[in-house]
Parts: structure tokens; C-alpha cells; sequence
């Protein structure tokens, strides 16, 4: 069942792969369907396999025995760690932009649920 929006837009290519091997081995069509699951959008299988090629050479997946048709990857321990690291990334950047948005809502709407703060820019007085 596809994702209800395309919130996994906002993650590049090689972000989505590890997110989906972190899951389990798969082999390119796997992560293809799989991405299309969780993250709601589709890549193309060639843009799957050269981004597997060059995840393989950064050293962040490796390839497993395979048969005549199919090569599963695995997400290695560095592999880990730099999705962890970017994930985590975008977790405080999420935070800090919700803290934000929170902020921004409670200068506009006041307790009455009436509009205030038109001194922000762009919204200046006319007279």
C-alpha cells in the first residue's frame, strides 16, 4: 500500500536506499518496490543500480552472493552509521523547524483564534 503523501521527497536518493537496507538485504528491485512503500514515491530502477554501485564503492553497502539474476545488498556498519548520522540530522532540523512553525502560529493566531502580529515583514499597514 502506497505511502498516503510523498514526505519521502525530501530525502535524496542515497538516503532512501540505506533507509530500506536497514530493513534487510535486498537486491535493486526490492528497494525499488520497498522505497515506493514507505516513502511514497518511485525511483527509477536504473537510478537504483548506479546508486547502489556507488554506495558499494563509498563503502557504505556491500554486495551479497547472488543468483544469475538477482545481487542483494547489505547495509555494511559504516553504511550505519551515516544513515544514522544523517537521520539524526534531519530529526533536529525537523524539531527546530516544528518549534518554529509552533512559534510562528502562536504571534499570528491569538488566544481568540483572531489573526495578530501584522508587523511582520510583509505585512505592513496601509493607509
Amino acid at each position: 500500500m502506497p505511502h498516503p503523501n510523498t514526505a519521502g521527497a525530501s530525502f535524496d536518493r542515497r538516503s532512501l536506499i540505506l533507509i530500506s537496507l536497514a530493513a534487510g538485504d535486498r537486491h535493486g528491485y526490492a528497494v525499488v518496490r520497498d522505497i515506493a512503500e514507505f516513502a511514497g514515491i518511485t525511483l527509477a530502477q536504473t537510478t537504483v543500480y548506479s546508486a547502489l554501485v556507488r554506495l558499494h564503492d563509498a563503502g557504505l553497502i556491500e554486495p551479497l552472493g547472488s543468483d544469475a539474476r538477482r545481487r542483494p545488498y547489505r547495509l555494511t556498519p559504516a553504511g550505519a552509521r551515516v544513515l544514522r548520522a544523517q537521520l539524526n540530522e534531519t530529526l533536529e532540523l525537523t524539531e527546530v523547524g516544528l518549534t518554529r512553525l509552533e512559534l510562528l502560529t502562536e504571534t499570528v493566531v491569538g488566544d481568540d483564534g483572531d489573526a495578530v502580529g501584522d508587523d511582520r515583514v510583509g505585512h505592513e499597514e496601509t493607509n
